[in-house]
């Protein structure tokens, strides 16, 4: 007797007969990056000249710093949003930054408790980071 193979796909379960054959998504999220404290890169596209992005501290009941690594000399805008999109203009920081390591101080001591994200845009690429604002 010959067993078939069960396969589960998208929460199917499929028969190898079954298997139908499909590309592959084209991006598929990636796990959060472990080593930082709150894991916070929820990002749907990577900025490749911005590396080692960290918010501090996460969570936050006072003003929270930025940190990041610049490859090259670009334009950058840093925005605070809330879970529904809603930009914070006072927040948002629209600059060029140089090469190095950057430190920027996001002022979200006055900010009433909840999830925001912190959104950065360079060169036409993008990437989303996770913010929890506590009570202090």
């Amino acid at each position: 007797m010959k067993l078939k193979k069960i396969h589960i796909l998208f929460g199917l379960l499929l028969t190898s007969s079954q298997l139908i054959l499909a590309d592959p998504p084209k991006r598929v999220l990636e796990q959060p990056n472990i080593k930082h404290k709150a894991p916070a890169h929820v990002c749907i596209e990577d900025i490749p000249h911005l590396t080692d992005i960290i918010i501090t501290p996460n969570p936050t009941s006072v003003d929270a710093k930025l940190e990041f690594t610049s490859l090259k000399v670009s334009k950058v805008e840093i925005s605070l949003l809330n879970t529904i999109g809603k930009k914070y203009d006072y927040l948002t920081i629209n600059k060029e930054f140089g090469i190095g390591r950057h430190v920027v101080t996001l002022k979200t001591g006055d900010l009433p408790q909840g999830l925001y994200f912190i959104e950065i845009i360079s060169n036409g690429s993008r990437t989303i980071q996770r913010l929890f604002v506590v009570a202090s």
